[in-house]
């Protein structure tokens, strides 16, 4: 099946729920494990960082089949 590597904006994950523990766990979970408290800011440019991160590993997937 050859699809069509969606655009980072339209993209949506694989698996849902797995990306939801993904983003909370690295963004509450372990700062806070460390003594951290993520500004706004940093918050915000961390989500999108790891979602970025996700989507690559997610299109690569598209890229091998």
């Amino acid at each position: 099946m050859n699809e069509i590597k969606p655009r980072w904006l339209d993209w949506t994950p694989t698996s849902p729920r797995k990306y939801l523990v993904f983003q909370f766990l690295l963004n509450f979970i372990i700062p806070n494990f460390l003594g951290v408290a993520l500004t706004p800011t940093g918050l915000f440019l961390n989500f999108i960082l790891i979602d970025w991160i996700i989507y690559i590993q997610d299109t690569r997937k598209l890229d091998s089949q």
